[in-house]
């Protein structure tokens, strides 16, 4: 502010001398500095001279005018260009965009996702980030597995391979467990393991343009390759049923042995329930005396066969449902005299 004031002395005036500040000066807020304040008579001469103190107001009382407030105000400004050797406006943060000055920076290549720590200044809008061309690691070697792994075959076939993911492989099998079986008893769901001797199993057969199960008897351990179909059925050695007892128990054997000294009442007892199940009946001199089949069997042709009074038969029963119906049927009849 330019406090000076010129001073002209009328010609009348007994007063001489300067009045007023004598510099220029630039007070800040709160601080006083002095004006002349000066009188004159209705001739225009200065009659008397003094001086003024003038304090700006501080800081703390200005009045603070809101935008909206001020009228006359452009509606769009436009910055002169300007320059200035200073390097530095104020760092950029999230909360305050500072100056947008291009950044030099070299783009990170890789690495973990990040917003970065860098606040000097922004990146080039048509700035690029490397292609990815190499990588470190096992991924570096995605197309099979970084450590080979062995598949190898348990149980009743042997063999292994190495495998890395890089081809297809086979596996080849070095062994093929043999399978024998060995007498046991019925464990408590009455299952039969195959016993060592006289075996028995059927198969297909016809005659006189009927099909039906034949049995087929072998002897000793029987060695399994290949592909081989067996009917269902419990498999025990012959049992022999003496004079006495007339009951066939299925839990303890398939093929019974009994000679017919006095009328007999058979009876089939045990049998699995709902499975499909066998049994063979050899009788000798099964015609000399009167034998009564259980009512649930079924003969071939609704007949019962006629036996031999001294000789041999050989009678075949089976159910598929647990004994509560048989089919039988005679296999074999020899008369010795």
């Amino acid at each position: 502010m330019d406090t000076r004031i010129p001073l002209e002395m009328m010609p009348d005036s007994g007063a001489f001398g300067s009045y007023g500040p004598s510099e220029d000066a630039s007070p800040s807020h709160g601080e006083s500095f002095d004006v002349p304040h000066l009188m004159v008579d209705d001739k225009g001469r200065i009659i008397s001279a003094e001086t003024v103190q003038i304090t700006l107001p501080p800081t703390s009382s200005l009045t603070t005018v809101d935008w909206e407030g001020v009228t006359n105000k452009p509606t769009s400004f436009t910055p002169s260009s300007h320059s200035s050797a200073t390097t530095e406006y104020g760092v950029s943060s999230s909360t305050n965009y500072g100056h947008s000055m291009a950044s030099s920076t070299v783009p990170i290549a890789a690495g973990i996702a990040s917003v970065g720590e860098e606040t000097s200044s922004f990146a080039r809008g048509d700035h690029v980030h490397p292609a990815q061309t190499t990588i470190s690691g096992n991924a570096g070697t995605a197309t099979k597995l970084e450590t080979s792994r062995s598949i190898t075959l348990t149980g009743d076939a042997s063999g292994s391979v190495n495998f890395d993911g890089s081809e297809n492989v086979s596996i080849s099998v070095s062994t093929v467990k043999e399978v024998s079986y060995t007498t046991t008893e019925p464990d408590s769901s009455s299952t039969e393991l195959l016993d060592n001797e006289s075996v028995i199993f059927y198969a297909e057969g016809s005659s006189s343009g009927s099909s039906f199960l034949q049995p087929v008897y072998t002897s000793g351990n029987q060695t399994i390759d290949g592909v081989k179909t067996f009917a269902s059925g419990i498999f025990k050695n012959a049992l022999t049923v003496d004079s006495s007892s007339s009951i066939f128990d299925v839990s303890q054997s398939t093929c019974f042995l009994k000679t017919i000294t006095a009328p007999s009442t058979f009876t089939f007892i045990n049998v699995p329930s709902g499975l499909f199940c066998h049994l063979t009946v050899i009788l000798k001199n099964g015609g000399s005396h009167l034998v009564v089949w259980p009512s649930t069997v079924v003969w071939s042709k609704n007949e019962t066969p006629d036996l031999a009074a001294d000789g041999i038969d050989i009678l075949t029963f089976i159910t598929c449902d647990g004994g509560n119906s048989w089919f039988g049927n005679i296999f074999y009849s020899s008369q010795l005299s």
